[in-house]
């Protein structure tokens, strides 16, 4: 499994963003290019030993146009044709699934209004094995039908499927849905990660965190960790990645 540098322009060295207007134009240039998006794969790694063990997918578009990836799906998404890209990134996710390092996990996003869609509800449940894929919720709003979500995702665990949820922490919605969708995994957000060595409000919360998803017989993944300061607060805490 490649491990790509995830490094782009910031500040003043970053080109304009592009008008909306023009990436919806070339969404459809990208869809037609199976090479698009590029999948590129973030370690997660074991903050204890410094081990890999797991890859998150991250989704790169190619072009001359500036915009982060969630701009992409989001242009996607009001052209029609977001369903058709995420079950893209999914499928190909699965595929990769058997060059997988032994004992690693691959987490591949997932919008979770989308799980319930025909395409992406058809793949995660005839797909056969799913065994070391956790399907990332991105977002804090869940599928308007839960019922038929959550059978969705009894069925993907029955393949051997894990659930992962972003941002924690992020309002009563997340702790809500925390109950609903009781993940395996649960990300949190650089904005409680940060400064976390220093900040007595963050630390406090981080811990009640921990707790809460422990008790849940969920793990704590940490995004963003950018200092030792910040490793070292997190391994106190009892986040193990």
């Amino acid at each position: 499994m490649p491990i790509t540098r995830l490094d782009a322009p910031a500040g003043d060295d970053a080109p304009p963003a592009a008008p909306d207007e023009h990436l919806e134009a070339a969404i459809f240039t990208a869809l037609a290019d199976p090479t698009q998006p590029r999948l590129v794969f973030q370690p997660i790694v074991d903050l204890r030993t410094g081990d890999v063990v797991g890859y998150e997918t991250l989704s790169r578009f190619v072009s001359p146009l500036s915009a982060s990836p969630d701009r992409w799906f989001a242009a996607a998404g009001r052209l029609g044709v977001g369903v058709r890209l995420q079950a893209d990134v999914i499928q190909r996710g699965i595929d990769r699934l058997p060059t997988l390092p032994d004992d690693t996990f691959l987490t591949v996003n997932l919008d979770p209004r989308l799980l319930t869609a025909p395409e992406i509800a058809e793949l995660l449940t005839t797909s056969g094995s799913l065994d070391r894929l956790v399907i990332e919720f991105t977002e804090q709003t869940v599928a308007r039908d839960v019922r038929r979500m959550l059978a969705l995702l009894d069925r993907a665990r029955e393949l051997g499927a894990m659930v992962a949820m972003a941002e924690a922490g992020a309002g009563y919605t997340s702790l809500q849905n925390l109950q609903t969708v009781r993940p395996e995994l649960v990300k949190l957000g650089r904005p409680l990660v940060t400064d976390l060595d220093s900040d007595v409000v963050r630390r406090t919360l981080v811990g009640m965190l921990c707790e809460l998803v422990g008790r849940l017989g969920a793990r704590m993944i940490a995004e963003g960790l950018e200092g030792f300061g910040e490793l070292r607060a997190c391994i106190d805490l009892g986040v193990p990645m």
